[in-house]
């Protein structure tokens, strides 16, 4: 039917600080092709959002969900794909033994290096309100081919820097993008930022001079470049 919204589901399992994730390296026509993402998937006739996600759960892991968290809900727009509504659930609980997945190579990563990984930029976003466990959400993602354009959470914009963006430093070093932040005695809008090496400290930095562009050698460059 024109204009109807597919229907599809996405659970992050969880145990010892990681979220069991899918390399889609395996069907011929994937949207996902390449990338790394939860499981799931769409809904069956007269199926629920848990009903989906239990049957997803089961058929692409071999994992049987005993408790759970319905975390919010995604809604995709794209110049490309049709749109999607996409419920997001957190298991903690589960049994049975891990199968192999004809969708994708299955893998147990640490949730805070997750985002190292080739994905969709939005569910950087997702993932981290996830990982935080913010109260039940509503996001908006608008693409254009590949490219996040747009997202909206609870109905307010986002600003770009609060997508936990990839940056590299003129001088080699990959941090990602945490917050925008306020300097409390001037106003000045900062940039929060984490190191993606070392200690994974976390710094301040004013926005200006974050984006800023500067010479080196005789040439004109970011500060820091944004990672793709």
């Amino acid at each position: 039917m024109k204009g109807q919204v597919k229907q599809t589901t996405l659970c992050y399992l969880e145990q010892d600080e990681k979220y069991l994730m899918l390399f889609r390296n395996k069907k011929k026509e994937d949207a996902s092709a390449g990338k790394w993402i939860a499981v799931g998937g769409k809904f069956e006739e007269n199926e629920s959002p848990e009903d989906c996600m239990k049957r997803e759960v089961l058929e692409e892991t071999g994992y049987m969900v005993s408790k759970y968290r319905y975390a919010g809900v995604v809604t995709f727009i794209s110049d490309t794909w049709p749109s999607e509504m996409m419920h997001l659930f957190v298991c903690s609980e589960f049994s049975g033994t891990e199968k192999q997945c004809s969708e994708g190579e299955l893998h147990w990563i640490e949730k805070e290096k997750i985002s190292d990984f080739p994905m969709w930029e939005g569910d950087r976003i997702f993932l981290r309100l996830l990982i935080e466990e913010a109260p039940f959400f509503s996001l908006k993602l608008r693409y254009v081919g590949e490219s996040l354009v747009e997202c909206i959470l609870n109905g307010k914009p986002i600003d770009k820097a609060e997508s936990h963006e990839v940056y590299k430093h003129f001088k080699g070093g990959l941090y990602r993008v945490l917050h925008e932040a306020l300097d409390s005695e001037t106003g000045e809008p900062c940039v929060v930022y984490q190191a993606l090496y070392g200690e994974r400290k976390i710094w301040v930095r004013p926005k200006s001079m974050f984006f800023e562009t500067i010479e080196r050698n005789g040439k004109k460059i970011p500060r820091f470049e944004k990672q793709d």
